[in-house]
């Protein structure tokens, strides 16, 4: 599924999978495009809009984006410092994290 949203500039769509990228549409709005490479029912869909700040990190080949409300964002950095833990304890009972796939354009 290719979700696009366009939006007023100073806004962020947060959606599902992949994040492919944002254009300037040059009239106010940007658009924001996601990709899911794997089967979701679109009621799963989401679109979060919203004033969001953006950061990440990357464990191997895994990126893993956190995108939060800016008054938020100190708090979120130490809550999601347990993110890559996380993974790697599912990892290690479950199985290579299955989400991995990358956008092929």
């Amino acid at each position: 599924m290719q979700i696009s949203v366009a939006i007023p500039n100073d806004l962020v769509d947060v959606s599902n999978g992949k994040f492919l990228g944002k254009t300037d549409l040059g009239d106010g709005y940007t658009r924001w495009d996601w990709l899911v490479q794997y089967p979701i029912n679109n009621y799963c869909v989401s679109l979060n809009i919203g004033h969001y700040v953006h950061f990440g990190e990357r464990m191997g080949d895994l990126a893993m984006d956190y995108y939060v409300l800016p008054e938020d964002l100190e708090k979120a950095k130490k809550q999601f410092a347990q993110a890559k833990g996380m993974i790697e304890a599912f990892e290690h009972y479950f199985g290579e994290y299955p989400f991995k796939r990358t956008a092929t354009s």
